[in-house]
């Protein structure tokens, strides 16, 4: 769980990363990760940047 005010798991952030969602703060709004306390950000942020290597866009 990456998010865990709002139940995002690591899965659903890879999802939208594959699907093209390479911009944090899209990301964020998206899969409602990030947007309440905001501490999990870095965590998805370090996610975004290893899918981004893994599959360059």
């Amino acid at each position: 769980m990456v998010c865990s005010c709002n139940q995002v798991r690591e899965g659903t952030l890879a999802g939208l990363i594959k699907d093209g969602c390479t911009d944090l703060g899209k990301l964020c709004s998206i899969s409602g990760a990030g947007i309440d306390c905001g501490s999990c950000r870095p965590e998805i942020q370090r996610l975004l940047e290893e899918h981004l290597v893994e599959e360059p866009v």
